[in-house]
């Protein structure tokens, strides 16, 4: 990934992410924008990779939208958004990578990474007297 003055990822990066569960409980996305459709339920280390299970309401517009894109393979990858605190050195005149924070993550075509793809989902149909509640869940 070349050096990229430490805004990228590193296997580090997502080693802690996993340990520290600081993924769960992040919204899930579409493609880095709009509204909220699921949250991150968890996180696993899958024989040194990151997998993860997301829960995708259906029960408004752009949940059911992203679920049908799911099923039909229109999107197939996964991003994580994140922001990353930089420090300015007056020694070096140069800017270096702090803490990075994760924000959401999200369903897209194409992730930036090789092997960020959707391997499965199910559905979740359950009923309250109210109304009736689907939830997709998807395994990264």
């Amino acid at each position: 990934m070349g050096s990229y003055q430490g805004l990228y990822l590193t296997d580090n990066d997502i080693k802690g992410a996993i340990d520290d569960q600081s993924l769960v409980g992040l919204p899930v996305k579409i493609e880095h924008t709009g509204v909220p459709v699921g949250k991150v339920l968890s996180t696993w280390d899958n024989k040194g990779r990151l997998d993860m299970l997301l829960e995708v309401n259906e029960n408004f517009f752009e949940g059911d939208v992203v679920s049908r894109f799911v099923r039909s393979h229109v999107v197939r990858d996964l991003s994580l958004g994140y922001t990353v605190g930089l420090q300015f050195s007056e020694t070096s005149q140069s800017f270096t990578a702090t803490k990075k924070t994760f924000q959401e993550v999200s369903i897209v075509r194409i992730g930036a990474r090789d092997s960020c793809h959707i391997h499965g989902f199910s559905t979740d149909e359950t009923t309250t007297k109210k109304q009736e509640t689907k939830k997709r869940k998807l395994e990264f």
